[in-house]
């Protein structure tokens, strides 16, 4: 019995990393996942960077960071971002593989992001430019969002059938 708990608990343990890493940053998003932008509350906005620090002061080499932004438009999901003038973002970037967000934006741009929670997705989202969930744009009116908005529309309008 004491074998089969320790099974259970490591089972639920790899189950919960699994689905951390997935959410947190290491599978790509398309936009046809079923559900994305309602269920799972995907939401892709326009915002200003207000401030980029790493979490942690102290790290050499940061990885985790944290973005304070002031939310512009929303572009797709379930975000409002009238509710909030200012949300506070985790993410984590740098150059491994499983990592899509490679440059911090500087203070005060304007950014096309994807988010989720108190996250920004760190792994890539074919339907943002360059796959990037975190991309420096001239503004709203920025060819980029539109493209953006047309390839969530096709993404939705063929869900993946998984």
């Amino acid at each position: 019995m004491k074998f089969t708990m320790q099974v259970r608990i490591l089972a639920s343990f790899f189950a919960s990393c699994c689905a951390c890493l997935a959410w947190g940053g290491s599978g790509t998003v398309t936009g046809r996942e079923p559900g994305l932008f309602t269920v799972d509350r995907y939401s892709v906005i326009v915002a200003r960077i207000i401030e980029v620090k790493p979490v942690d002061q102290k790290e050499p080499n940061p990885r985790q960071f944290e973005a304070v932004l002031e939310p512009l438009a929303l572009i797709a999901g379930t975000f409002d971002p009238s509710e909030s003038a200012k949300i506070r973002e985790q993410f984590t970037a740098g150059e491994a593989a499983t990592l899509a967000i490679h440059e911090m934006p500087p203070k005060g741009a304007v950014v096309l992001v994807v988010i989720t929670g108190d996250y920004i997705l760190s792994s890539a989202a074919t339907f943002m430019p360059g796959g990037v969930p975190l991309v420096v744009v001239k503004g709203i009116g920025d060819e980029r969002v539109a493209e953006t908005l047309s390839r969530i529309r096709e993404a939705r309008a063929h869900p993946s059938k998984d």
